[in-house]
């Protein structure tokens, strides 16, 4: 089946992240040393100039050259173990996914950086790419990314707005709320799936919104059993009960900014994708 890696949001860039603090400190110390050594080195140059020895000998001159030579060689090898060092994946609070994608933790975050239109933007994540490996895909994504392109907003719709699911189901909502407004730069509106409204659903008036109702795009957030992505048309579901459920919000925008590849199990609808190309070559 063929694999999708990005949806047309961006071009990712892939460089890492900028280095922790203590581990560019300790690259300072090491510079700092080297500057000391050759410094040492042009004061004894000098000094011998103005008191010339009388009776030092060839042999001990070359003793002299190379044990500074062998210090300067020394600090060399230790500059080049401890980038070395940093850059390897055992550092528990760095890694870099298989895709080239780097992550620092901060606290009690996965931060990435995402490339949009030449900016840059730090987003962190409750769980890394290899935490959320093991949630499925089903049908594409393809669909609802044309839909979003198109319309420039995406609906996100509940079955219940009031259901609590521990908090978790308000973290999903926030989580997605923020990067559509934050990153990509567009809006979404709050819809219920069903016209029989309770709660706030009823109290604000909410209007209606599912995965068969519309083509305009919609995310459902569902609480359910079963963790994993569904695209249907312009509709994702991304559904999952507790923890699970900020994993499968996670993993939605790793496929979208194309941290994580996936495999169609649905076949795209070619023909909105040339409309939407067509639509762009017109607007420009």
């Amino acid at each position: 089946m063929e694999k999708e890696k990005e949806l047309g949001f961006h071009n990712p860039q892939k460089d890492p992240l900028e280095k922790a603090a203590d581990s560019q400190l300790q690259r300072e110390e090491l510079r700092e040393d080297i500057k000391n050594i050759q410094e040492g080195k042009e004061e004894d140059k000098k000094e011998a100039q103005k008191n010339p020895p009388k009776t030092e000998s060839k042999a001990k001159k070359i003793v002299i050259k190379s044990v500074i030579g062998l210090a300067l060689l020394v600090v060399i090898v230790g500059v080049f173990l401890l980038v070395r060092d940093y850059s390897s994946s055992t550092n528990p609070d760095v890694l870099t996914y298989t895709t080239g994608f780097s992550f620092v933790k901060v606290q009690n975050y996965w931060v990435t950086r995402i490339t949009i239109d030449d900016v840059n933007y730090d987003i962190p994540f409750r769980y890394n790419p290899y935490e959320v490996e093991n949630i499925t895909t089903e049908g594409n994504l393809i669909d609802y990314a044309n839909a979003y392109k198109r319309y420039k907003y995406s609906y996100l719709t509940l079955d219940d707005w009031d259901e609590g699911g521990e908090g978790y189901l308000t973290m999903s909502v926030n989580e997605i709320s923020k990067i559509f407004a934050d990153v990509l730069g567009n809006k979404v509106i709050a819809a219920c799936t069903s016209e029989n409204k309770t709660g706030s659903c009823y109290n604000y008036n909410f209007t209606t919104k599912n995965c068969e109702n519309t083509d305009e795009p919609v995310v459902y957030i569902k609480i359910d059993e079963e963790t994993k992505l569904i695209g249907e048309g312009s509709c994702i579901t991304v559904q999952g009960n507790g923890e699970d459920l900020i994993r499968a919000t996670d993993k939605l925008f790793y496929t979208w900014f194309g941290v994580m590849d996936y495999e169609l199990t649905e076949e795209p609808d070619l023909s909105v994708t040339e409309q939407i190309e067509k639509e762009n070559i017109t607007e420009e």
